[in-house]
């Protein structure tokens, strides 16, 4: 049976006959080929042919080559057929807002359209013929419509005589808000198609987004006038508008996620934003310098505090509150900046902890006005406006590392110039505080002049000799024991009092003060004239009260004074010599030079004296050779009045000419019996015999022996 020969040369398997062999011619490669068909009900494998590999391969081959040719002269012309459609469905939405992105349903309306189209572009036959694939033209067509959206934008937008530097700064932000809205949906949609949305956009916008930003903000510099208070605000609040949003956008072109890699966008002319604002980050510092001045002002003042808040128990102003809030309202714009320029970062990091300073002594003085403005009720309106200065003053002290954002900086800047940040920040929050503590020191006073009754109790209880009170509370004090506790009790109830009011380091001051309020009373009812033991007991009682108080015993007055009281005056001589001695030793490290010496004068002739000199013993003392030791050695002799100590005193002649015949003229040295004098040392090493004329002025009259030295 011959079957005819058709078109295609294709075989209908319902026309054959079962079982029965049918004969097929088909052409492949200009050469006619007959095949023998044969329909089988049941497939017997015994009676079939058997084809070695080479000649299944050849016949596969052939067979391929014939259904290639025809199947890639179909493919090239379905692909034409798909361009002429898409261009067809594309012209269907020509003003379509691709740029900005504005919403998801006229993406829905595209994708509905072309999906047929595009499943055709699906099928398994284009990716063996991949160079007649249509969806390259299609990934080129949606390109262009995204380039030209944003170009239109751009010229309709971007035209500086039509906008003034509010609406400019307003246009790219609300550009970016729609950005920042809808790019996920217009990524996924144009992903689809092998387009990354964000960089098409980006890249378009980028040159001229470039060139118009430097020209804009360098006008904006020319007419601006930093003096008018009105025009540099409006000048901060649009250039750090822009400066956010020219951020925003290179955090999204730096974007790159692992699930989404394709938000990753190459260098780009606006990744180096942050030097076109180079001349303008100053004056946001000028800004914000006054507006956070203007609104520390404003607070709610001392009068207006209703209810009072508390931190630990301890009163706060109400307005404190919305201090704080200011504070930390610039640092966070600070924090928003994110600079990563080493100027800007010192220019920021340095401007931010001056304002800083500036509001808490503003904050200050007017919670010192506040609390003086009114004397009802002073005592509380004090405690308040002392706990918000220093709450305010640990606010920032604890915490302006990390609003400058001190670890990031420290990654970026030299070390040296870290050092210079960190000491210059330390040194302006020190000053500040030295100048909010004088006027928490100014008010604390006023604070303490209402305790001043409790003081001079206190003050009058540690002057009153024992024996007084014996006479009038014989009862009630019965030992210096007893009398000491309800001192240090009194003491301890009044510190207490403080401490509650008062936060830390306000209560430490309030306590200075009142430990100076309580010497000066201490010192005003002290008693003249009496023993030693009167003052001692006076010292270790104030030296008790200065521990209960916390306060340094260095800050003491009076304690210096009452111990001198305590000794008598020859004991504070020897004490005085002893630790003079103890100091040497020490530093020295115990080989210090030791000589016993026995003195005695004779009175001489006139206002002179003979003094006689006994080495008793030596310890320690370097032997010198004066013919080869370029030493210049000398004596020094401290004579003291008679009460300080028995001298040996020669008073017969006899006595005296024995001496001299026994020890020489070189034991013997001229000099004055009341003064303190030193041996010339040049001529030291000649004679141990010197004679020093007596110059006694008037200033040697006036000071105490113990302080005329040569």
């Amino acid at each position: 049976m011959m079957l005819e020969r058709k078109e295609y040369d294709r075989v209908n398997l319902a026309t054959l006959p079962v079982n029965t062999l049918v004969k097929k011619s088909i052409f492949i490669r200009g050469h006619q080929y007959t095949v023998d068909l044969k329909v089988l009900e049941n497939i017997n494998y015994e009676i079939m042919a058997g084809l070695d590999f080479d000649d299944l391969l050849e016949m596969t081959a052939m067979l391929h080559e014939y259904d290639a040719g025809l199947t890639e002269t179909a493919l090239c012309h379905l692909a034409e057929c798909l361009v002429a459609e898409f261009h067809d469905i594309l012209q269907q939405f020509p003003h379509n807002p691709l740029f900005p992105p504005n919403d998801y349903l006229s993406l829905k309306n595209m994708n509905t359209a072309l999906k047929p189209a595009v499943d055709i572009c699906m099928l398994r036959a284009w990716d063996v013929y991949n160079s007649q694939h249509p969806s390259s033209v299609l990934t080129e067509q949606l390109v262009s419509m995204i380039v030209e959206c944003a170009e239109e934008w751009m010229y309709q937008e971007f035209r500086p005589h039509l906008k003034d530097v509010k609406e400019f700064c307003i246009t790219i932000q609300t550009m970016w808000e729609m950005m920042q809205r809808n790019y996920l949906s217009y990524n996924l949609f144009f992903q689809q198609f092998n387009v990354n949305y964000v960089e098409v956009t980006l890249r378009t916008t980028d040159e001229k987004l470039e060139l118009f930003g430097r020209s804009y903000l360098s006008e904006r510099l020319m007419q601006l006038d930093s003096r008018q208070t009105g025009q540099l605000e409006i000048f901060t609040k649009c250039t750090m508008r822009f400066y956010d949003t020219l951020h925003s956008l290179v955090r999204l072109g730096r974007k790159n996620n692992d699930t989404t890699p394709y938000f990753s966008v190459e260098r780009l002319l606006i990744y180096d934003f942050e030097t076109w604002f180079l001349d303008v980050t100053v004056f946001w510092t000028y800004s914000w310098r006054d507006v956070s001045l203007k609104m520390v002002t404003r607070t709610i003042s001392l009068d207006s505090d209703g209810d009072v808040s508390k931190y630990e128990h301890r009163p706060l102003p109400a307005g404190l509150y919305s201090f704080l809030c200011i504070q930390k309202g610039l640092s966070d714009d600070y924090s928003m900046l994110a600079f990563e320029l080493p100027r800007n970062m010192l220019m920021g990091s340095i401007s931010l902890v001056q304002i800083l300073s500036e509001n808490i002594y503003a904050y200050t003085k007017k919670l010192h006005n506040d609390a003086m403005s009114n004397n009802s009720d002073m005592n509380s309106r004090i405690i308040r406006a002392v706990n918000g200065v220093e709450q305010a003053l640990l606010f920032v002290s604890e915490r302006w590392r990390r609003f400058v954002d001190f670890d990031r900086m420290a990654t970026v800047l030299p070390i040296e110039e870290v050092a210079v940040v960190e000491r210059f920040c330390t040194k302006v929050l020190d000053s500040t505080r030295k100048k909010c503590e004088l006027i928490m020191d100014k008010l604390l006073r006023i604070y303490c002049r209402s305790l001043g009754d409790n003081i001079i109790r206190i003050a009058r209880t540690v002057t009153t000799q024992n024996y007084e009170h014996s006479k009038k509370l014989t009862v009630y004090v019965r030992d210096p024991t007893e009398r000491m506790y309800r001192i240090m009790d009194s003491v301890d109830r009044l510190a207490c009092n403080v401490c509650s009011d008062l936060l830390s380091r306000c209560s430490q001051i309030a306590l200075r003060i009142i430990h100076e309020m309580l010497e000066t009373e201490i010192l005003r009812y002290l008693r003249d004239s009496r023993n030693p033991e009167y003052y001692s007991e006076i010292y270790i009682t104030l030296k008790e009260i200065i521990n209960v108080l916390g306060v340094s015993l260095e800050s003491s007055k009076a304690t210096s004074l009452l111990y001198l009281h305590s000794f008598m005056t020859n004991e504070l001589v020897l004490s005085y010599y002893a630790q003079i001695i103890e100091e040497m030793n020490v530093k020295q490290k115990g080989s210090v030079p030791h000589i016993n010496i026995q003195i005695g004068y004779v009175l001489a002739s006139g206002d002179n004296a003979l003094i006689i000199v006994n080495v008793l013993g030596l310890d320690n003392v370097l032997e010198l050779n004066t013919l080869y030791d370029r030493v210049e050695p000398f004596v020094k002799l401290e004579l003291l009045p008679d009460e300080y100590g028995e001298p040996a005193k020669i008073s017969g002649p006899m006595e005296a000419a024995w001496i001299s015949k026994n020890y020489g003229d070189e034991l013997y040295l001229q000099c004055t019996y009341t003064g303190i004098r030193v041996l010339d040392r040049r001529l030291a090493h000649a004679s141990k015999k010197d004679e020093v004329r007596r110059h006694q002025s008037r200033r040697d009259e006036m000071t105490p022996p113990i302080q005329r030295r040569v």
